[in-house]
């Protein structure tokens, strides 16, 4: 789970390192890549990141010839930290913001 309150800090290539760094830091030498665990990470942003007013924008990796999901194990959350909604997300963000 990652915070940001700066737009020019909430770069995709932020993410990438992110999703990198967990990783290199939970595979060892000589063990199978099967053995990676999914990863989610959640990026809080105190803004609206796509400014579409969702909630939660979800970022997954696909086949784009195919149309197909290209299934890695891991995902990208993104939360929109100004989202003023009065269901659960709603009122975690209240929470958090």
């Amino acid at each position: 789970i990652e915070f940001e309150n700066s737009i020019k800090n909430a770069n995709p290539l932020r993410v990438r390192y992110y999703l990198s760094a967990m990783d290199t830091h939970m595979s060892k030498s000589g063990v199978s890549y099967d053995n990676l665990p999914n990863i989610i990470l959640v990026l809080i942003c105190s803004f609206d990141y796509y400014k579409e007013s969702k909630p939660i924008y979800t970022i997954k990796r696909k086949v784009k010839e195919l149309d197909s999901d290209y299934d890695d194990k891991s995902k990208i959350l993104i939360v929109n930290g100004a989202y003023q909604g009065h269901d659960d997300i709603g009122k975690l963000v209240h929470d958090l913001t």
